[in-house]
């Protein structure tokens, strides 16, 4: 079927499937709302907690947060960590070293189960006093 809207000719898109080939026999998963709020809350307290202990206690809360191959994906210039190391490298070591004083300010934290995984989102900014004048 072709759609036509304002003299623009679009095709409609039909029967797309946006599963994943190879894996229709992967189990999916389902929580209860309970479920999900505890799993929100489980990263919420890593997350407040690695910035509220700073430097001091990062490699320890690291490991509790995180698997040693993490793979990261964040925004431009720091782009991708691959690894727990190079995470509190390139990201945690310089962050906490330029803003002492940082604190975390949650705005959302956004959960679900997605096929055989729970995966949990969250939007926070981080603010602070830098401490490098220039």
């Amino acid at each position: 079927m072709i759609l036509n809207l304002y003299n623009k000719k679009f095709m409609q898109i039909e029967q797309f499937d946006t599963g994943l080939k190879g894996q229709e026999n992967v189990e999916k998963i389902v929580i209860t709302p309970e479920e999900n709020y505890n799993y929100k809350q489980v990263v919420r307290k890593y997350l407040g907690t690695i910035v509220k202990e700073g430097i001091s206690n990062l490699d320890q809360n690291l490991q509790n947060a995180f698997s040693n191959d993490v793979n990261i994906n964040c925004f431009y210039p720091l782009n991708e960590f691959i690894g727990i190391d190079e995470f509190k490298e390139r990201f945690w070591k310089p962050l906490f070293n330029s803003f002492p004083d940082i604190e975390r300010r949650e705005q959302l934290v956004i959960s679900g189960a997605f096929r055989d995984k729970i995966q949990v989102g969250t939007i926070s900014t981080l603010s602070g006093f830098s401490k490098k004048r220039g």
